[in-house]
């Protein structure tokens, strides 16, 4: 276990905990102690997480839900208050990357779109607050997308998605103060599952990442994790409706 030990005695519901950015933010978290709840959509993921930080030393349970229907929010964060007997912070990461080229997209598109990436939050955070304790956190994932636009996807309505977050986690700020933070982290490419497939060819990716990238790499996990773990965590306690953009740069050339 990491001898820092910010998360000591506290809970922490993640969702999309099962690969990618969820993955490395419930082994980061679970290392500075925190006992870390899972949720997903897949149980297999899930529970080989869950081995994965116990195996390490933690703390970890799990619950599976499609958390694009309401009632699966409601249940995993009630499970996951249940767990521990108390609930310290959230961290909204499950979403999707949905690709249609906008005079294509449909509603059904659009409608998917929003459910995965901004009403699953929504209802995950609605469900939690009655439970987080004072001085809580909520920490949302959303996207370079967010902010920038991109020539490279098709992606309006998964663009559109995670700015609403953005404006979510700034109004929730507000209303939920002084008792809980919310907080966002806008991640630039990060070599997760979701990522598969976006560029193969090692010629076109050299390429976009020296005109792109100050940092001419693409993020692990991990480093995303440890944003995540700043903002859940009391060195960021007069941090509320920020976002931290952490893109290696892109959004500045």
């Amino acid at each position: 276990m990491n001898p820092v030990a910010r998360f000591r005695d506290r809970t922490v519901l993640i969702t999309g905990a099962g690969s990618g950015i969820g993955r490395a933010t419930a082994h980061r978290l679970a290392s500075e102690g925190a006992a870390v709840f899972l949720v997903g959509k897949t149980g297999a993921k899930l529970e080989a997480v869950a081995g994965e930080v116990k195996k390490a030393g933690g703390k970890a349970g799990f619950e599976t839900a499609d958390l694009r229907k309401p009632e699966d929010c409601r249940r995993a964060v009630e499970a996951g208050a249940k767990w521990n007997g108390r609930l310290d912070a959230v961290v909204n990461g499950a979403g999707t990357f949905p690709s249609a080229p906008f005079p294509n997209l449909t509603d059904e598109d659009w409608q998917q779109a929003i459910e995965s990436n901004l009403a699953a939050p929504m209802r995950v955070t609605r469900a939690a607050v009655p439970h987080l304790k004072k001085g809580g956190a909520i920490v949302n994932i959303s996207s370079i997308n967010a902010v920038i636009g991109d020539k490279l996807s098709a992606c309006s309505h998964y663009s559109a998605a995670k700015a609403g977050l953005l404006g979510l986690t700034r109004q929730l700020a507000v209303e939920l103060a002084p008792e809980i933070r919310v907080n966002a982290i806008v991640p630039g490419a990060v070599k997760t599952p979701m990522l598969d497939g976006w560029n193969e060819d090692p010629a076109d990716m050299k390429a976009w990442l020296e005109r792109f990238v100050p940092l001419n790499r693409i993020a692990r996990p991990e480093e995303m994790a440890g944003v995540i773990a700043f903002l859940a965590s009391d060195d960021a306690s007069y941090l509320t409706g920020a976002t931290i953009v952490a893109d290696g740069g892109v959004a500045i050339v």
